[in-house]
This record gives C-alpha cells, structure tokens and sequence, in this order.
C-alpha cells in the first residue's frame, strides 16, 4: 500500500474558494491522503461549508481558538498529522487530479525527501507560471533551490 499523504489547508475566511480547495485535493489520482482543514477563527460563512465535509472519514477540521495566521495554522496541522508525508495547500488554490501521484512518484523515483512544482498564476486577463520555465532551469542546472529562495519565494 501506498504511504499516507497528510494534506494540510488553512483556512481564513475562504468561503468562496475553501470547496475548490478542498474537491481538488479529495479528487486525487493518489487516493491514500488524509486532509486536515485548520480554520484560524473564520469570521465568514467557511465553517459552514467545511461542515458539509464532516461524512467524509479523509477529512478532519481542526478549530483554532486564536487567531494566528497561515503559519501557525499549517504548524497545527502538522501536530494532528498522521501521514508520512506532508502537503500543503492554500484555501484557494486548486490542485490538478495528478499532482500529488506525479510529486510522490518524482519524489520516490529521485530519491529526494522534499518536492514542488510550478503553479499558473490565473488573474484578470493573465496567465502566468511561477516559478518561471527559466527559473525551473536555473534551480535545475546548478544555482540550486535554496539560493534561489534566499532572493525570493517561488514555491505555492
């Protein structure tokens, strides 16, 4: 059997995009993950809709008490945790259905302990990949992933 993947989300007053969010992640080729949804003091109607996700045994809630922040949220999640490896989603973003199975085969294939991949920037009238194809190269051809994140953030 395939490990377990622990997808983390924190959430903050995502109503409109937490759903998107949350069917991506359960619509994954790579089937074997628990979600823990960590919602840091919503004000809005997010906690309704992640109550609509309480038959689902893949998913756990976790209610923090004080707001925090993104960080400390995703930190929670991290504790409630069981899997053997950890992923990270924002509350609105939405996942291709092969991206946790490309990752971990990647992952496993190149014997590494931490993956990422691109994502596409989708705004009014722009479509954008970050980390550029050439950035991609950068990291790849020598400069290295942790140089490049000592200038600037590249991974989602």
């Amino acid at each position: 059997m395939l490990p377990l993947i622990s997808v983390i989300i924190p959430v903050y007053n995502r109503e409109g995009t937490i759903r998107r969010a949350i069917d991506s992640v359960l619509n994954q080729t790579y089937t074997n993950i628990e979600v823990i949804v960590v919602d840091d003091c919503s004000i809005d109607n997010s906690r309704a809709v992640l109550a609509e996700y309480d038959a689902d045994s893949r998913v756990r809630l976790i209610l923090m008490s004080k707001n925090g922040g993104a960080n400390r949220a995703r930190n929670e999640g991290i504790k409630c945790a069981v899997g053997e490896y950890i992923a990270f989603q924002d509350s609105d973003d939405e996942w291709l259905p092969e991206k946790l199975e490309k990752q971990f085969l990647y992952m496993m294939d190149n014997n590494y302990r931490v993956v990422y991949c691109p994502y596409i920037f989708l705004g009014d009238e722009i479509e954008k990949q970050i980390p550029s194809k050439e950035m991609c190269g950068e990291c790849l051809e020598g400069r290295g992933l942790v140089d490049t994140l000592r200038e600037r953030n590249v991974i989602s």
